[in-house]
């Protein structure tokens, strides 16, 4: 009795093969996904520019009273805050404030009050913890 070893050679090297791709894919696949889940984020932020406007005819500064108002509406975007940064008169002081309590989605507006004359102020929006590039900005008019 002879056992055709042709035969056997020929399974061992499709079973190799295969376990070889498995792997491949296995090693690949650790690598690759954790980086599109990295790119895909950073898509959200792009989907806020321009969603978040300064409202210009609502928002002024004043500076007997030093404070600056900016009213900020939010169109249809889903993010977990906003942050405001507001350069002063004379260009040498800026503040940038960040607050959870932001307008309703879907053209919602807020009055946010700052104890700081600012006559250049900008808007972006805060999503996953990250903070995205400015929506909009204004230089704004002295309150009437």
């Amino acid at each position: 009795m002879s056992i055709n070893k042709k035969g056997v050679s020929t399974i061992v090297s499709t079973v190799l093969i295969l376990l070889i791709t498995v792997s491949a894919i296995a090693i690949i696949s650790t690598i690759l996904i954790p980086y599109v889940k990295k790119s895909l984020s950073s898509t959200d932020c792009f989907k806020t520019m321009g969603e978040l406007k300064i409202v210009r005819e609502k928002s002024c500064f004043n500076l007997t009273s030093a404070e600056t108002k900016v009213t900020i509406q939010r169109e249809n975007i889903n993010i977990t805050s906003i942050y405001v940064s507001a350069s002063g008169i004379s260009d040498s002081e800026t503040i940038v404030k960040f607050d959870s309590d932001i307008p309703k989605s879907g053209g919602g507006q807020k009055l946010y009050v700052y104890n700081f004359p600012a006559n250049k102020v900008s808007v972006g929006a805060v999503v996953n913890s990250k903070n995205c590039d400015i929506s909009d900005s204004a230089e704004l008019e002295e309150c009437s």
